[in-house]
């Protein structure tokens, strides 16, 4: 599993609510919604993708998570709204010998276990305290996983792709 993309050493960025930290270079053009898919599959019964007109028809999941990062940054009691992500999973149908999901985005992939995703109540969002999740903070789509380490909560997310062990 561990390949050079997921060990590339974090950029830090200044934005409007604190430093952010990222793996990966942030896209050069804001990610577009109107062009912008979700692909769910891998080991899965029923892969399918969703347009964001789509993902926005889900019922919203918002939760509060303190996100923090290695360098010991923190981004505190934050309201992330958007579809659960155990919710996608379970539409998709994991095969039994799926153990976790390697989350893909622009420039950057993370492998997160199924258990954890389901436990820490993960979510897909794209909103941040009630508005449009900024490029800045991983909009259109982040993935936001309130137990873990900030960069298990991969920015710019384009596909879940569930895999085994």
């Amino acid at each position: 599993m561990a390949s050079r993309e997921l060990l590339r050493p974090a950029a830090a960025r200044s934005n409007d609510h604190c430093r952010g930290v990222s793996a990966g270079a942030m896209p050069r053009a804001p990610v577009d919604s109107g062009s912008w898919s979700l692909r769910v599959d891998g080991l899965v019964h029923r892969p399918f993708v969703l347009d964001w007109e789509q993902l926005t028809r889900w019922p919203v999941q918002r939760v509060r998570a303190d996100l923090c990062c290695a360098t010991g940054r923190r981004l505190p009691g934050r309201y992330w709204e958007g579809v659960a992500v155990w919710e996608l999973l379970r539409h998709a149908a994991p095969l039994p010998n799926a153990a976790a999901v390697e989350v893909r985005a622009v420039g950057y992939r993370r492998r997160v276990l199924l258990a954890e995703l389901h436990a820490a109540q993960a979510v897909l969002a794209y909103r941040l305290d009630g508005e449009p999740l900024p490029p800045a903070r991983g909009g259109p789509l982040r993935l936001v996983v309130p137990a873990l380490a900030a960069f298990d909560s991969v920015k710019w997310v384009t596909a879940l792709e569930v895999v085994a062990a």
